[in-house]
């Protein structure tokens, strides 16, 4: 979000100079999951077990769908992100969630692209002028 403000209000460029594109890897492909998914395989719960935090009440889904204003995947997207699911992060969640893959499959949310490496995306990106960051919180 503050790149694609920066872009856009700093330099005033037209929306869409810069494209981000997120790639969800390891336990942070969760993100990509539906309340649904949060809600009835525990996804904090199982997050939470790998050593991340998270702050999700019990039946309250994905905390990251539903975030503030100008953050949410639908508004990003509106703005040209990108964003890209590992499929080995996702089956590993499954296997961790107690979900089978297609299960957690049928959950990821529109918009986001699932991808047989998260590392070869960030690679695919990187040859196409991406420059990469890592993000944590």
């Amino acid at each position: 979000v503050n790149s694609l403000n920066a872009y856009d209000h700093g330099f005033e460029q037209t929306p869409g100079t810069l494209h981000a594109a997120a790639v969800f890897y390891h336990i942070g492909v969760a993100l990509a999951l539906d309340d649904e998914a949060w809600n009835a395989y525990r996804i904090a719960d199982v997050v939470r077990a790998a050593g991340d935090r998270v702050d999700a009440a019990p039946g309250a889904g994905n905390p990251f769908v539903h975030g503030p204003r100008g953050w949410t995947f639908d508004e990003l997207q509106a703005r040209h992100a990108s964003f890209f699911a590992c499929n080995n992060a996702l089956n590993d969640l499954a296997r961790r969630a107690g979900a089978s893959a297609d299960e957690l499959h049928a959950h990821v949310l529109p918009g986001i692209t699932i991808v047989p490496a998260g590392v070869a995306a960030i690679n695919a990106l990187q040859e196409e002028r991406f420059t990469f960051f890592v993000a944590t919180g």
